[in-house]
């Protein structure tokens, strides 16, 4: 019964974050083939593109629900929530980039803040300021899992 809760919990979840991300501009982006048209360089950049949520570490509060939308335009929709601390969602909007060694860059539309995480299979994993890995206790735990979202459809799943 665990498990099926558990579950129904996580579809849940999966359902509401679609929901929000199919009303917003978040998914207003270009066909692959007209941005492509556009920006041939940038075709590589595709390989990472989708929704990746996560529970990353908070030196002042539980934890950091994020949720990252990167779209193929190249565009970003960052939303975290620091657990414990404030109910607010904090959202940043930008552009994103991936560079042959599988490190995307975000950078906010503002030009503030620029984030990097490292492309692995289904995930994206953050790095430091300098695009290294971050080291030291809950290092692990600064992952993004992808979640798949299928369009015109009803079902959503998670990938593990």
């Amino acid at each position: 019964m665990y498990l099926i809760t558990t579950r129904l919990n996580q579809a849940i979840s999966v359902l509401i974050v679609a929901a929000t991300f199919s009303f917003s501009s978040a998914y207003a982006e270009a066909t692959a083939a007209d941005h492509n048209a556009h920006h041939p360089a940038a075709s590589s950049n595709l390989t990472g593109s989708g929704v990746y949520l996560g529970f990353t570490p908070c030196d002042d509060c539980k934890g950091v629900k994020t949720e990252l939308v990167l779209n193929p335009n190249n565009s970003y929709v960052l939303m975290t929530t620091f657990i414990g601390k404030s109910d607010r969602e904090f959202v940043e909007k930008g552009k994103f980039v991936q560079a042959e060694n599988n490190i995307v860059t975000l950078t906010a539309k503002d030009g503030s803040t620029t984030r990097h995480y490292l492309v692995g299979e289904d995930s994206l994993t953050q790095l430091n300021a300098n695009a290294e890995h971050i080291n030291g206790v809950g290092a692990d735990r600064y992952i993004l899992h992808k979640t798949n979202v299928v369009k015109g459809g009803k079902t959503f799943h998670r990938q593990h």
